[in-house]
């Protein structure tokens, strides 16, 4: 059994990956450290986006968390972020479990035109830097969802996830 361990993601926003991390929180009783959550709450202080402070405040909670020495979710995508990620898992000796969300552009848009997303001006440099992610780390992701597994993606990872736990 995994002494302490993250679960996390990569992927490009709006891939689900908030989906899978509140599932799996909800079934395995872990908590959840959210990117988004953590920016909203840097704008709502500040009025206004400021990378700096939402950067600090980030690494300040993540800090925090890591030193309680707990499993965790880390839901957010590691694609841009994953050589200092690793970094701080190593100094905390946490192991990890990365999702990949393993979707195409055509898929991703079908997903945000159900949700209601207009912001797709980005998605290009998104996937530019999942791709880069997973040529530079093919060995980091423990499964991959597609397209074609993206309807049973909850019990998949869920899964999975117990299957190494338990290893």
């Amino acid at each position: 059994m995994k002494k302490k361990f993250v679960i996390t993601f990569s992927g490009v926003p709006g891939s689900s990956k908030t989906p899978i991390a509140y599932y799996l929180s909800w079934n395995l009783g872990l908590p959840i450290f959210n990117n988004d959550t953590l920016r909203t709450e840097s704008i709502e202080d500040t009025g206004s986006f400021n990378p700096e402070n939402y950067t600090k405040l980030r690494d300040a909670r993540l800090d925090q968390l890591l030193a309680l020495n707990t499993s965790f979710i880390y839901d957010a995508s590691i694609d841009r972020q994953w050589a200092n990620g690793k970094v701080w898992l190593d100094k905390h000796s946490y192991e990890h479990f990365v999702i990949n969300m393993e979707l195409d552009r055509d898929f991703v848009e079908t997903l945000y035109k159900a949700k209601g997303y207009t912001q797709t001006d980005k998605l290009e440099g998104w996937f530019e830097d999942h791709e880069k992610f997973l040529q530079n780390y093919p060995d980091v992701p423990n499964i991959h969802i597609t397209p074609e597994a993206f309807p049973g993606r909850l019990n998949i990872s869920l899964k999975n996830i117990k299957e190494w736990i338990n290893e």
